[in-house]
């Protein structure tokens, strides 16, 4: 094995580096033009939605895509974005039965990840048919947006408000995820999230999965976290922007359990529970079941395998375990 030469796939997974691609692209290209037919390049979308909200890489990632559509005007070269989508609705929302909004809202991606949730938590003939119709699917052009400087404001606003919230909901996270059944080998997850805008000192997360699994699983979709830095004007322009946002938060509210609030720290109960009141949506009562025994054992501090159990439940009624 002794290849002439070695062709790369940039790897973009913090909003900063997501929003910069095109500028990374270009500078990665220059001296390339002459000798690639095309470039692939990867936008990571589960670790930067752990780092800074669901909603703020949605918009990370939709502008990245306008401008690395501009930047293959500009340079004559085919670049084909490959977007890493897991199927939980933090993490991408990318399952059997949702894929073909994720591509309309993504049209300019070329190839999506399917995650193991996809593979193996749905019916074979649904995961086959899916895959099918995915493969045939065309790449159109982004979506174009206005009035991006009032977008950026959005996400960092809700960035931070995320942050907030998290590192106050990370010591309930890790005691968790120890819990979470690995359905991979794999080390524990320290570095992007290995600081903080308000202290110096570094916040510990454990791997996506494990994180998405812990709050949704506890009755706190991850999705609306940050949500409450929104104003009436915030909302009213995502809506606009993004036609299914409300829909989508009221999806994954379906797994909300008010319980949950007693587990919380009292500093950001109030705004959890305004970001809530926002929406309509109607409850899972078979996913609640599972909450329920799980808060009720975590106030009592009844930490065993039946956690375990429990999250494993919980998650094959959502389709996914994070």
């Amino acid at each position: 094995f002794n290849p002439k030469r070695l062709n790369v796939i940039p790897l973009f997974e913090d909003i900063e580096e997501i929003m910069k691609a095109d500028e990374n692209l270009r500078e990665f290209l220059k001296d390339k033009l002459d000798e690639l037919e095309y470039q692939r390049v990867f936008i990571a979308r589960s670790d930067p939605a752990m780092n800074d909200s669901s909603l703020s890489v949605v918009i990370a990632i939709k502008i990245a895509l306008e401008k690395i559509y501009e930047l293959q005007e500009e340079l004559k070269i085919n670049i084909y974005p490959i977007l890493g989508c897991g199927t939980a609705p933090f993490r991408g929302n990318f399952s059997p039965y949702t894929y073909k909004f994720v591509i309309d809202n993504y049209p300019s991606v070329s190839t999506f990840t399917i995650q193991s949730a996809f593979k193996y938590d749905f019916p074979v003939r649904d995961v086959q048919r899916a895959v099918e119709n995915i493969n045939i699917s065309p790449v159109k052009t982004p979506h174009f947006l206005e009035s991006k400087d009032i977008l950026i404001k959005i996400m960092r606003k809700v960035s931070e408000e995320y942050r907030r919230q998290l590192k106050e909901i990370a010591p309930l996270v890790n005691k968790l995820a120890v819990f979470v059944p690995r359905r991979r080998a794999r080390k524990l997850h320290t570095g992007l999230f290995g600081y903080s805008r308000q202290t110096d000192e570094g916040i510990v997360l454990p791997r996506v999965i494990s994180f998405c699994a812990s709050l949704y699983s506890i009755g706190l979709p991850p999705d609306i976290l940050g949500l409450s830095a929104l104003d009436s004007s915030d909302m009213k322009y995502i809506n606009v922007v993004f036609p299914r946002f409300k829909e989508k938060i009221s999806e994954v509210l379906s797994l909300w359990n008010d319980e949950v609030l007693d587990i919380l720290p009292a500093s950001i109960r109030s705004d959890i529970r305004e970001t809530v009141n926002m929406f309509d949506f109607k409850p899972n009562n078979d996913h609640k079941v599972f909450s329920s025994e799980l808060i009720r054992r975590v106030k009592e501090n009844i930490l065993d395998s039946k956690i375990t159990e429990l999250i494993t439940a919980s998650g094959k009624v959502r389709n996914f375990l994070g």
